[in-house]
């Protein structure tokens, strides 16, 4: 009996958690971007590894937290079922349900081959997919959308920026290819924290020198740090958010002189500092003009042509999880990750898997763009919905760019999963003041001896 007594706590703790998420979800995103996002911070120090990948009992809490919003967002489902209270799109749901369901499909069926480690190997590449299912679901409340935004943006932006020059340190970092201050999945979550901040700077009463202020930082990382995803990824959402605010709004735009001013005096800076730029760029540019030439690149191809020779084995279902790229060794490749969302979930989930992951970001983009396109008619949009649903669109497609050469990134995920629950659940739009006319009106008040509201 008293062998019974771990599980049963560990049970109860299990339900006092999911409990406490249903009632203040909130907290437990901001709990997440803790143990999640921010332990990746020190990712290229030398101690770094062991921040990341801190385990209790074998389990990281980030996982774990993983774990509890996941089971939160199902008891939540199964709640409004029964209510038959659904107000999720049906496209969006019967896509997300089905992706997951076939998921859990190629965990289960190979446990009697793999053990737990068909449930590792699903934690490590998929698990993250219950952060934004959890953000559309359980965010809810208008409150709740903004405190877990504010937490996020106060860590892809003055956390990361502050956190530069000590890993610079840390780092021993020079501008060149074999030094890095950001893994890429933090390199492509400052870039869009940055341009949330930006959309949301009307909704939180951000003065448009400080957005500008921060953009300095943020387009020397990404540049100088040369993650060519980041690139990539960065580049897809620039183009699809010109294409939704129309090319002549964005250049009339109040912002574009002073942001296109910032970025060239980071050019200036870096080429004035004796760094030599365009070699730097040309070398790194090698792998989408040449990439037989580029050696990361021409890797790359190696372990896609391995993952793809496993996946035509078992085209429709794939090989599932468990057994990792023990196969890819066999065929000319690396036992490592392939470097490419759509050859990974081929080769584990098969063609089914594939298609109901097209299907779910498809349902998704759709539910996005129609808030999302009216909030980019007034950039930056009044209202905090129009602008998460803005942003999540955008790091949507951001995310679709980043998976031709990485996987799923834990921030823009969740920027993907409060722009959903900001088109789904969001209230009709209140106008705001731009805050540069609020700051100036709090002035000019207390100039005058008044007492500021």
């Amino acid at each position: 009996m008293t062998d019974l007594l771990p599980l049963v706590a560990a049970g109860l703790a299990f339900a006092l958690l999911v409990w406490l998420t249903l009632a203040r979800p909130w907290v437990t995103f901001v709990l997440y971007l803790v143990t999640g996002p921010a332990a990746q911070i020190p990712h290229m120090t030398a101690w770094g590894e062991r921040v990341e990948y801190f385990a209790v009992a074998g389990v990281r809490p980030a996982d774990a937290v993983l774990v509890v919003l996941g089971a939160a967002a199902a008891v939540r489902l199964l709640g409004a079922a029964l209510l038959r209270r659904w107000p999720w799109p049906a496209t969006l749901s019967a896509a997300t349900l089905s992706l997951v369901a076939w998921l859990l499909y190629s965990v289960l069926r190979n446990l009697d081959r793999y053990g737990l480690s068909a449930a590792g190997e699903f934690r490590f590449l998929y698990l993250v997919l219950a952060a934004p299912v959890a953000a559309a679901v359980l965010l809810e409340r208008p409150e709740d959308r903004r405190r877990v935004t504010k937490a996020l943006l106060i860590l892809t932006v003055p956390v990361l920026t502050a956190a530069l020059p000590v890993l610079a340190v840390l780092t021993d970092w020079r501008v060149g290819t074999g030094y890095r201050l950001l893994p890429s999945g933090l390199s492509l979550a400052l870039g869009l924290g940055w341009a949330t901040l930006a959309l949301a700077s009307r909704a939180f009463g951000v003065p448009r020198w400080a957005v500008v202020a921060t953009a300095a930082p943020t387009a020397f990382v990404v540049l100088v740090d040369s993650h060519r995803s980041v690139w990539l990824a960065l580049t897809v959402a620039a183009v699809c958010a010109a294409l939704l605010a129309g090319m002549g709004r964005l250049a009339r735009s109040r912002w574009t002189l002073p942001v296109t001013a910032v970025l060239t005096l980071v050019l200036v800076a870096v080429v004035a500092g004796g760094a030599p730029l365009l070699p730097f760029l040309a070398e790194r540019s090698r792998a989408f003009t040449d990439p037989s030439r580029d050696p990361t690149a021409n890797w790359r191809q190696h372990q896609w042509r391995a993952a793809l020779g496993e996946w035509s084995e078992r085209p429709w279902r794939g090989e599932g999880f468990g057994g990792y790229w023990r196969g890819l060794a066999m065929r000319g490749g690396a036992d490592v990750v392939p470097h490419n969302l759509y050859v990974q979930t081929l080769t584990k989930t098969g063609a089914v898997g594939l298609a109901a992951l097209v299907v779910t970001v498809a349902s998704a983009l759709a539910a996005l763009a129609g808030m999302a396109r009216q909030a980019a008619g007034d950039i930056p949009p009044p209202h905090l919905d129009g602008a998460l649903a803005l942003a999540g669109f955008l790091a949507l497609v951001a995310a679709l760019g980043y998976g031709v050469a990485y996987y799923l990134e834990p921030v823009t995920l969740l920027l993907v999963g409060l722009g959903v629950a900001a088109a789904v659940h969001g209230e009709e739009p209140c106008v705001a003041p731009a805050p540069d006319v609020v700051w100036a009106a709090r002035w000019a008040r207390g100039a005058a001896g008044e007492t500021p509201s």
